[in-house]
């Protein structure tokens, strides 16, 4: 006879009732002391009406696509099935220690996976940089046109660029690498030029593609690695992998999980 599967986390199953629409007398609550307001929807419950739908799609815009709430109900409903109840034990044990929720936890893993970037496959990405490179050719082939027409340029690049932040902390640390303030001033020169600008762009446009990071696996691999790394901060790989595993039907591996991969 089988043994029988361990529970999902508390708030998993309340956000799997949400997203399937079952009325709200039905959604998993957890007991708390607070008293609710009075004419409240709902009882003594930790969870109020709005967690963690709708709440969750106002923190997460991309939680309102209807695909991506499709996808999180699929996930939560494979977690479900799952038998990985060695997994849960873990953690809810560490959660314990920490004083969090673990289904808030993996619920926002669940969302970071969702993410479109995260889990952009390679070709994708390629083909992001193409059109990057495509676009500085023809940016500096407008403006050495308008260039040719005698129109002035100034206008192009910022009167003071050290004033940008980014720009301001990359003259910042070229100094204290020099020890003295000329970097700064020769920066502060060399981008107020349009010409160092359209030199660039033609750099950027001419330069080849191959630079972008490798996304290897399918889409389901690489939302279980965004789901085990996140999870990996909490919990052991192994245990991460496992829950990652549960939520995507993907096979992945503790190394995967490492920075960089």
């Amino acid at each position: 006879m089988p043994k029988p599967t361990t529970r999902i986390p508390l708030l998993l199953r309340r956000a799997l009732t949400q997203l399937r629409g079952d009325p709200a007398a039905g959604w998993p609550n957890a007991t708390r002391i607070e008293t609710p307001e009075s004419g409240a929807p709902y009882g003594s419950e930790l969870y109020g009406p709005q967690w963690p739908f709708p709440t969750l799609k106002a923190m997460m815009p991309h939680l309102g696509n209807r695909a991506a709430q499709a996808e999180l109900r699929r996930m939560i409903e494979r977690l479900e099935k799952a038998r990985i109840g060695g997994a849960w034990s873990k953690l809810a044990k560490r959660c314990a220690a920490m004083n969090r929720d673990p289904g808030e936890l993996v619920l926002l893993a669940l969302a970071e996976a969702l993410v479109e970037f995260n889990v952009t496959g390679q070709a994708d990405v390629t083909k992001s940089v193409k059109a990057i490179r495509d676009a500085a050719c023809v940016l500096a082939a407008e403006i050495e046109v308008l260039a040719a027409t005698g129109t002035p340029l100034d206008w192009l690049v910022p009167a003071d660029p050290l004033a940008l932040p980014a720009i301001a902390e990359a003259a910042a640390m070229a100094c204290a690498m020099e020890g003295n303030t000329q970097p700064r001033a020769a920066m502060r020169y060399a981008l107020s030029r349009p010409e160092v600008l359209v030199a660039l762009l033609h750099d950027l446009g001419e330069r080849k593609i191959g630079t972008a990071a490798k996304r290897k696996g399918t889409k389901a691999e690489r939302r279980a690695r965004v789901i085990g790394r996140h999870l990996a901060k909490l919990v052991d790989s192994a245990t991460a992998c496992t829950i990652a595993e549960g939520a995507t039907g993907a096979t992945i591996t503790d190394r995967s999980l490492r920075p960089g991969r």
